[in-house]
């Protein structure tokens, strides 16, 4: 928590209860920011990413200074465009592709390298993630994927890192804040 760190947090929970300079960390509360007048031709799990972002926005706007940036948000439930600022920025990722449809993933499958992740784009905790170890599975997981979601949201596709180690850190103004390492029992 923040008193951990010697902060005394002050809530708000609309843009006008903002003191201009103030300092906030933010985080997605379901105060607001899940609530817009859709286009039937929206899909709720693309748009949402960018809805919070502009709902967080609206607090910046009235002069507050938030962590993390709200821009970032349109990044965090949201992998094909997370995979696409990483690429555009150097960062190394396992290799990756986006189909739209089934048919463009199946008529692209013999480019795949196995073993494959599949995932819903913007999914968490590994809901909804897919593998396969062969083209036979791949067509039978992608198959069911499309299956499964609404039209017009993608499927991402990477090839899946065999690694029993990992870390998670978490940064706050460019230092380590909090970290620990996960290791895993099987592959």
């Amino acid at each position: 928590t923040l008193r951990t760190v010697g902060v005394n947090a002050t809530t708000i929970s609309k843009p006008k209860e903002v003191t201009p300079k103030t300092h906030y960390v933010w985080r997605v509360s379901g105060d607001g920011e899940f609530d817009w007048k859709r286009n039937d031709s929206e899909i709720y799990q693309m748009r949402l990413p960018y809805r919070i972002a502009e709902h967080y926005e609206q607090f910046e706007k009235a002069g507050g200074v938030l962590f993390p940036p709200p821009a970032s948000y349109r990044y965090y439930q949201n992998k094909v465009g997370l995979a696409k600022l990483f690429k555009e920025r150097g960062v190394k990722t396992p290799t990756t592709w986006v189909f739209k449809t089934l048919q463009e993933a199946l008529l692209s499958k013999s480019q795949l390298k196995f073993p494959v992740i599949v995932k819903d784009p913007y999914g968490f905790s590994s809901y909804g993630i897919m593998q396969a170890s062969t083209l036979f599975e791949f067509e039978e997981v992608i198959k069911k994927f499309f299956s499964g979601v609404q039209t017009g949201v993608e499927a991402i596709v990477q090839r899946k890192v065999i690694a029993l180690r990992e870390a998670r850190v978490t940064y706050m103004d460019g230092r380590p804040y909090h970290g620990y390492w996960r290791v895993r029992k099987d592959r």
